[in-house]
C-alpha cells in the first residue's frame, strides 16, 4: 500500500472527540477546513470517535462542502472499550497484536474495509491518552500495526498524553512500535520527554496542540465594545475552590458589562453553569456550537478564568488577561504547556484573590511563528493529490 494521494483515496483520523467537548470539536473542525482546502478533491475522510451520529449533526451541516466525503464512525471505539481493566499499556500491545491475532474476524467486526482501503492512519490531536482513559491505547497499537503489516504511513500530531498511575512494563517493545509511526508529534514537552524517554529512537516531535491548525481569527473574533467576563468551570472541580471564590467573582463581575461561560462539555457543565447563574443571576453561555462554528468575541479589556485547557488556550491567542486553576497534575500539565509558549494567563492563587479591574495587559501568542511550526508537521501528512 502506498500513500501517494488521488481522488479516491481514503483517509483515516482517530481522536477522542463527540461528547461535544469545545477543545476536541474545534480541533475536528481544523481537520475538516484543512481537508475543504483545493487539493483534496474528491478523497474520503474517515473520522473515528467517540461517537458517530452527534459528530455528524455538530460538523457536517448539509450543505457543508465535505458532507458526501465525510464519514464519522464510532464502532472502533467500541472494539478498543470491549476488553475493560487493562492498563494502558496492556491495550497499545493488544491494538498492536489485534490484527496478528484476527482480532477483527475474531469479533464479526463488519466495517474494516475502510481502514484497509485507506492510505494514510492518523491519530490527531487531542489529550486522550491517560489514565482513565486507557483504552485508547488500543488505537496507539492499532496504526501502529497497520503500519508495520502494510507499510500504511502512520503518524500523530498535537497528542497529549500521560499521567498514568503505572510505568511502562516493558519500554523495548513499547520503543519496537512507536518505531512504525512516520511521525509522532505531542503538544507539550511533558509529553515529548514522556515518549522520548520510552522510545528514544522513535521520530518523535515536540509540538503544538492542534487545534493550531486554525488561524487565530477563525477561533475568535474581535469586539472590543464591551467588556467580558469569560468563565470555564469544571463541576467536579468546584468543589476545589476556595470558600471565598464565589464572594470574590459576584463582587468582581460588578466591572464587567457581560459575564459568559465557555460551555465545553454540554452535560458535564450544567451544575457550574447553575451555580454560576445562581451567584450571578445576569451570567449568559456560549455553547459548544457557538465556540467552535460561530467564533466568540474577545476584547482588549476581557479577563479569563478557566479551569479548561483550550479556552485558556484561546484566551492566549487573544491576549487576553486572566487566571487558570489546576486541580491535579493532569490539568497543571496541560495549562502550563499554554504558559510555556507565552500565556498572559497565570495561575490563580486562592489565598490572594486579586482586583480583575487592575490586572496589566498581556500580549499575544506568537501566531505566526506558532502556526509556521504547525504547518511544517502536519502538512507532509496530508499532501494534496496531484492536480
Amino acid at each position: 500500500m502506498t500513500s501517494s494521494p488521488t481522488a479516491t483515496s481514503t483517509r483515516i483520523l482517530i481522536g477522542g472527540a463527540g461528547a461535544p467537548n469545545y477543545g476536541d470539536e474545534l480541533i475536528v473542525r481544523g481537520w475538516l477546513e484543512h481537508f475543504s482546502q483545493p487539493g483534496h478533491d474528491g478523497e474520503k475522510f474517515v473520522f473515528f470517535e467517540n461517537s458517530a451520529e452527534p459528530l455528524r449533526k455538530f460538523h457536517i451541516p448539509w450543505k457543508h462542502p465535505l458532507r458526501t466525503r465525510v464519514l464519522f464512525r464510532d464502532d472502533l471505539n467500541t472494539v478498543a472499550k470491549s476488553v475493560p481493566d487493562l492498563s494502558f499499556w496492556q491495550q497499545v500491545e493488544r491494538g498492536f497484536t489485534f490484527m496478528r491475532d484476527f482480532g477483527f474476524f475474531r469479533i464479526g467486526y463488519k466495517g474494516s474495509r475502510d481502514l484497509f482501503e485507506a492510505i494514510s492512519f492518523h491519530l490527531h490531536g487531542g489529550g486522550y491518552f491517560y489514565q482513565t482513559r486507557c483504552d485508547k491505547g488500543f488505537f496507539l497499537g492499532l496504526a501502529s500495526s497497520f503500519a508495520k503489516i502494510y507499510g500504511m504511513p502512520a503518524f500523530a500530531t498535537g497528542i497529549g498524553i500521560g499521567p498514568f498511575d503505572d510505568v511502562c512494563p516493558d519500554p523495548s517493545r513499547f520503543a519496537e512500535i512507536m518505531s512504525y509511526f512516520t511521525q509522532f508529534e505531542t503538544r507539550d514537552a511533558i509529553s515529548y520527554q514522556f515518549i522520548s524517554s520510552l522510545a528514544p529512537s522513535a521520530k518523535i516531535i515536540d509540538g503544538i496542540d492542534d487545534s493550531f491548525i486554525l488561524p487565530v481569527d477563525r477561533i475568535f473574533r474581535r469586539d472590543s465594545t464591551k467588556r467580558r467576563l469569560h468563565l470555564s468551570l469544571i463541576t467536579r472541580h468546584l468543589k476545589d475552590l476556595p470558600s471565598s471564590f464565589w464572594p470574590w467573582l459576584v463582587k468582581q463581575s460588578e466591572a464587567f458589562d457581560e459575564i459568559v461561560f465557555w460551555v465545553s462539555f454540554p452535560w458535564e457543565d450544567r451544575e457550574a453553569i447553575a451555580r454560576l447563574q445562581a451567584e450571578v443571576p445576569r451570567s449568559t453561555v456560549f455553547t459548544a456550537r457557538e465556540l467552535v462554528h460561530f467564533r466568540p468575541p474577545i476584547g482588549d479589556e476581557d479577563v479569563f478564568i478557566t479551569q479548561r485547557f483550550h479556552v485558556h488556550l484561546a484566551a492566549a491567542r487573544a491576549g487576553a488577561r486572566g487566571f487558570y486553576l489546576a486541580h491535579n497534575s493532569y490539568y497543571q500539565q496541560k495549562h502550563e504547556s499554554i504558559v510555556a509558549l507565552g500565556s498572559g494567563l497565570t495561575t490563580l492563587d486562592p489565598g490572594d484573590l486579586p482586583d480583575l479591574g487592575s490586572l496589566p495587559p498581556s500580549s499575544p501568542l506568537d501566531e505566526t511563528g506558532l502556526r509556521q511550526c504547525k504547518l511544517r508537521v502536519y502538512a507532509p501528512c496530508h499532501p494534496a493529490s496531484p492536480a
